[in-house]
């Protein structure tokens, strides 16, 4: 069990990842997570950033989301299941103040 701490930390690492990435996009794949595992979704961030039907705002998203949980996929395949989750939702919070921050400077 990781503490409340080591998480956040490894989520602001993940969502310091993610610069273009929106809150939103970021559930809809934390979805995939909940429903299928973290392999099957990062295979499908994988796929969806190379479909051509795809906008390619959307493509970026899931390239830089599966990117990102590739490079730390080590560490959250060590935690339970229950702290990976926390830990996912973490990372949506970082991603929403970082759009607070950049709506705040416009």
């Amino acid at each position: 069990m990781t503490t409340v701490d080591e998480q956040i930390q490894l989520a602001e690492r993940i969502a310091k990842e993610l610069p273009e990435v929106t809150r939103n996009e970021w559930m809809r794949w934390m979805q995939i997570v909940k429903q299928y595992g973290l392999d099957q979704a990062i295979r499908y961030a994988e796929r969806l950033s190379t479909d051509p039907t795809m906008r390619p705002a959307i493509q970026r998203a899931n390239r830089l989301i599966a990117r990102a949980i590739r490079s730390n996929q080590q560490v959250l395949k060590r935690l339970s299941r229950e702290d990976q989750e926390a830990t996912l939702g973490y990372v949506a919070w970082f991603l929403r103040i970082g759009t607070l921050r950049g709506a705040l400077r416009s």
